[in-house]
């Protein structure tokens, strides 16, 4: 009768054996068989609770339950006497569960694993104002952008002020509008506002002449005229600003998607320019004063300057500033972001100046004072900044200048029938057509999968 009830008993103990190494198996990186051949000893200490069945010697058995921390108790079982003891750990056993959890092995290979990188946070509205006065000449980055407009506030701190507000007037109305985060981020809804800033001081609502000799800031803000002059400035900027984000979402929609460019400046500022003819009254102003010499200088005259004051004057001019010191200035926050940059900068304005002067024959006042060096500074910068590097976009780089600075005398004479400058107007339709040569296949120019520089563009 023993031996009977042994088998269905051993069936039993086997069949909890198999469940126990399946179980096992799932988290344990030993092999099955190791588990599956692993003997059975009553001598086991169990990890909270053991139910060892123990021989007995006489005609009955006993069985104890025992803890780690419990007293034993022994029971007479009068009829059951396995020959072998086995010892079954039950913790974290679920026994009538069909379904396999494999959790606890899953969260172990995360932990395992290595951890994946936090997403990078993004940035303060402080810098990405920055970004945005950075964004005129293609550098996305906050610090460029600081010097930028250190450089500014050296040369014409009430230029500075507005360009300040309007990059912050654009980048609160782009974020007011819902307008895409990440072009908000890097500064790409602000750029244009900070140009209108620096348009409206120049043009619109220039600071008068007595007070620009003034450097008494008490005497400044005691003054009506000055007051009056700012608070229009101010006004006009916010204005002009706030529509700027707007301007360049329904341009990227009409001109298929592609850059912009500054063609939303140029509408905003030449619409107001338009009515008011900034360019009359200094035309009557200096209609004598040009002469002859003036008009064909020679190049000893142009010897006469420093080397370098003519280019960084230039790259000045895109912020409608005269000053090599900002210039410098400019030059070396784009350095900072990209030495490639830097030099296409300084090309630019220099191929510029030199093409106004030898095919055009500017004027020698205008090519010292940068007129005709910015857009073509502009131009080259947009090459480096959308072009794989290679021989033949530097050659893009010096063409695309030197034509720029034909557009800009062709430009002039027309939007000086009106009175108003023709702005970066020269700039976006020359880079518009090279930006169309690297789309249409030419060999050995390429546009840029994610346009940044010469260092990383690919």
């Amino acid at each position: 009768m023993a031996t009977l009830l042994s088998v269905p008993a051993t069936m039993l103990l086997s069949r909890s054996v198999r469940s126990v190494v399946r179980c096992t198996s799932r988290c344990d990186s030993r092999p099955l068989s190791s588990l599956a051949t692993r003997p059975a000893s009553p001598h086991v200490a169990p990890r909270a609770v053991t139910c060892a069945w123990s021989a007995s010697s006489g005609p009955t058995s006993t069985r104890t339950c025992a803890s780690s921390s419990t007293s034993r108790r022994t029971h007479a079982h009068p009829t059951y006497s396995p020959r072998t003891s086995i010892s079954v750990p039950v913790v974290g056993i679920q026994p009538f569960s069909t379904k396999s959890d494999t959790s606890n092995c899953n969260n172990k290979d995360e932990e395992d694993g290595a951890a994946s990188p936090p997403p990078p946070s993004p940035p303060s509205f402080a810098e990405t104002i920055l970004r945005g006065t950075g964004q005129v000449i293609f550098l996305n980055s906050s610090t460029s952008g600081a010097l930028i407009l250190g450089g500014l506030a050296v040369a014409d701190p009430y230029l500075a002020t507005m360009a300040l507000a309007g990059v912050t007037t654009s980048t609160l109305a782009a974020s007011m509008g819902g307008l895409d985060r990440q072009a908000r981020n890097d500064g790409l809804y602000g750029y244009n506002g900070a140009l209108v800033g620096c348009a409206v001081s120049v043009f619109l609502h220039p600071l008068p002449a007595t007070a620009m000799a003034t450097m008494d800031l008490q005497t400044l803000a005691a003054s009506p005229d000055v007051i009056n002059s700012v608070s229009w400035a101010l006004a006009s900027t916010i204005m002009g600003a706030s529509i700027a984000p707007y301007v360049s979402v329904g341009l990227k929609e009409a001109m298929g998607g592609g850059a912009q460019w500054t063609v939303a400046f140029n509408l905003i500022a030449l619409g107001a320019l338009l009515r008011t003819k900034p360019l009359a009254a200094a035309a009557d102003e200096g209609s004598g004063a040009a002469s002859a010499e003036a008009v064909t200088a020679s190049f000893d005259h142009l010897a006469t300057m420093s080397v370098l004051e003519a280019p960084l004057r230039g790259i000045s001019q895109i912020f409608v500033v005269d000053s090599s010191l900002t210039g410098a200035a400019i030059v070396g926050g784009t350095a900072l972001y990209s030495p490639g940059l830097a030099g296409h900068l300084l090309l630019g304005s220099a191929v510029g100046s030199l093409a106004g002067y030898t095919l055009c024959s500017a004027p020698i006042d205008e090519i010292t004072c940068g007129l005709w060096g910015y857009n073509s500074a502009l131009t080259s910068m947009g090459c480096g900044a959308f072009f794989v590097h290679s021989p033949r976009t530097v050659a893009l780089s010096i063409g695309g200048a030197a034509v720029t600075a034909g557009a800009f005398g062709a430009l002039k004479v027309v939007f000086g029938m009106a009175d108003v400058p023709c702005l970066t107007l020269p700039f976006c339709a020359v880079m518009s057509g090279c930006y169309l040569l690297g789309n249409g296949g030419v060999q050995g120019l390429s546009l840029a999968s994610s346009p940044h520089s010469p260092e990383k563009n690919e």
